[in-house]
């Protein structure tokens, strides 16, 4: 499945952006002036939902983690 991603950084460094396809989400952060970037992100996948933060440090190696729910189930998602 294809889907869109768009993201704006706009004068003062703030990310903004939405991606849609099979989920859909929204992203909000900054980035500085050595490429490190940090952003909250929230999204829905069929049912589920999710939200959490993401990071990127120096412009290289990135992380994330966060929560989601589904009807009866929740839990914790992260990525090195």
């Amino acid at each position: 499945m294809h889907g869109i991603f768009a993201v704006v950084i706009d004068a003062d460094s703030i990310v903004t952006g939405n991606y849609s396809g099979g989920d859909s989400g929204s992203i909000i952060g900054k980035v500085d002036s050595s490429g490190s970037f940090s952003a909250s992100a929230t999204g829905l996948a069929g049912v589920a939902s999710w939200t959490g933060s993401l990071q990127s440090i120096d412009g290289h190696a990135s992380s994330g983690s966060g929560t989601w729910t589904a009807p009866g189930l929740s839990g914790t998602w992260s990525a090195p």
